[in-house]
């Protein structure tokens, strides 16, 4: 997806990154910014998915976006499945338990 460089020459090879070379760049980036929390690609998957919901985004183009097959997935894997998004899952009004 990504093309790797040619050493530190800033240039950009024929050859596609690999999945531990995009994985320690995320590291030490966030070791750069001083990032203390354990992180990866999926971090700034689950960040962007979860924006979107938290910013009114529906739940049914988050998991299209997310390649879901189930919203509850998305819901569940983000970690964001709120009222507001149940209710927009379920397509009712969330009743809550008491």
């Amino acid at each position: 997806m990504f093309r790797s460089a040619i050493g530190k020459t800033r240039l950009l090879s024929d050859r596609q990154m690999l999945r531990g070379d995009v994985w320690r760049m995320v590291r030490r980036r966030a070791a750069d910014a001083e990032i203390e929390t354990s992180i990866g690609c999926h971090t700034f998957r689950a960040t962007g998915i979860t924006d979107y919901l938290t910013n009114g985004g529906r739940i049914d183009v988050a998991q299209r976006m997310a390649g879901h097959s189930n919203a509850k997935t998305t819901g569940y894997t983000i970690g964001v499945m709120t009222i507001s998004a149940w209710a927009k899952l379920s397509g009712s009004a969330f009743k809550s338990i008491h």
